[in-house]
């Protein structure tokens, strides 16, 4: 069992951290990957006598799940104390990726370990918030939904096992991996140009307690991961045929028609399957969502005034959340793609809430309900005695 121990030393750290972090993956093989990231899990796991590894079903976290367990399983690591993994399902994930991790977690309890499963409460949940309280389809600049629907319930958690083991003793594995997106990148080369030691060949984050042991993985790694015969685990098998294909392995996995992404290639090779061909009418999805975006179907922010008394021009007649009678528009169309697709996406106590938000005319923070819809644009704006005041108002379709 591993006691408690401070962190390595910097002296430790830099030598463990002798190599670029970019010099892993380029010109070296899977072998010498798995090397380092055992490597990683001695030089800094091992400090912690409690690991929690944070699983979303997604190949990334599905790899860092197996791979720790292998690593335990071939004394490649020593055993920590406990070992949890913790899957949040955002109730929006693929069918196949549900399934499958169920099946991870029955095979970690079954190895002795604990696995548990969080669900983000109802008010958080996606079509509460899309069609209940009128919240636009998440886009990029604005991802309420993996704040709502995956950080805040891990998070809830995270913190309740840390109180449970203590902070200082709590170590959170994560499957954080170099090209997945360039934010996340970006975040992590900010990290590593800090003579601190805290990031390696494995991403440390001291502050967090956190670990990325396969930051330096490939993608095509993970997937070679996910079907060797090394993996402890029957991790993805459920959606082989779906991901199989060289050309397709760096598709993302994650929501059925995820808004997020140019186009949903995850569902798109999945309704090719003959098990889950009937899921087909979710690929219209996208398409619904950008039209939830056009302005007959939203709210318009009033004018704002500035502190010096002017209007700001950035801030004025943004549009905002959907109207209660295009919620009910798309509710409708939602059920329909439902009914088609033989699955359900909105379940009864969800559809319970969503009715009950009509009905109190429920909006976002700082919307009434009693705003300019969308269609309606002003041309001018100006403050007459204190109030702000619309010079024109321009027909829909016009242009300022």
């Amino acid at each position: 069992m591993i006691q408690t121990a401070s962190l390595p030393s910097r002296v430790a750290r830099r030598e463990f951290n002798r190599r670029s972090l970019f010099d892993i993956g380029h010109g070296t093989g899977m072998n010498e990957a798995i090397q380092t990231s055992i490597a990683s899990l001695n030089a800094y796991a091992t400090a912690y006598p409690h690991w929690v590894i944070t699983y979303s079903g997604g190949k990334d976290s599905s790899a860092v799940v197996s791979f720790v367990l292998w690593a335990i399983m071939h004394h490649h690591v020593p055993t920590p104390d406990t070992l949890t993994v913790l899957y949040v399902d955002t109730r929006m994930e693929l069918p196949p990726l549900v399934v499958t991790a169920k099946q991870v977690l029955a095979a970690v309890r079954e190895m002795g370990h604990q696995a548990i499963k969080v669900e983000p409460r109802y008010t958080e949940r996606y079509w509460v918030n899309l069609l209940g309280r009128g919240l636009p389809p998440p886009r990029l600049q604005t991802r309420w939904c993996t704040r709502l629907l995956k950080q805040k319930p891990m998070d809830r958690v995270m913190q309740q096992l840390q109180a449970t083991y203590g902070p200082s003793s709590t170590l959170f594995i994560t499957g954080v991996r170099m090209g997945e997106s360039t934010a996340r990148d970006d975040r992590i080369i900010a990290s590593c140009s800090r003579d601190d030691g805290e990031c390696g060949q494995g991403w440390f984050q001291q502050q967090r307690h956190a670990l990325a042991p396969l930051v330096h993985w490939r993608v095509c790694w993970v997937w070679r991961w996910l079907y060797d015969a090394l993996n402890p685990l029957p991790v993805m098998r459920e959606i082989e045929p779906v991901y199989k294909a060289d050309d397709i392995v760096d598709i993302r996995t994650g929501c059925i028609g995820c808004n997020l992404v140019e186009y949903d290639w995850a569902l798109h090779y999945l309704v090719k399957t003959p098990e889950w061909s009937h899921l087909h009418p979710f690929m219209k999805l996208k398409a619904l969502y950008e039209e939830m975006r056009r302005p007959q179907y939203r709210l318009r922010r009033r004018a704002f005034v500035k502190a010096d008394g002017s209007i700001s021009a950035s801030k004025s007649q943004a549009l905002g959340p959907l109207t209660i009678d295009a919620r009910q528009h798309f509710f409708d169309r939602v059920r329909a793609l439902e009914a088609e697709a033989h699955y359900t996406l909105i379940n009864d106590r969800e559809e319970t809430l969503i009715r009950r938000l009509w009905r109190w005319g429920a909006y976002p923070q700082r919307w009434q309900g009693d705003e300019a819809r969308g269609d309606e644009l002003f041309e001018k704006l100006a403050i007459v005695d204190g109030e702000v005041v619309a010079r024109q108002l321009l027909l829909p379709g016009m242009r300022p």
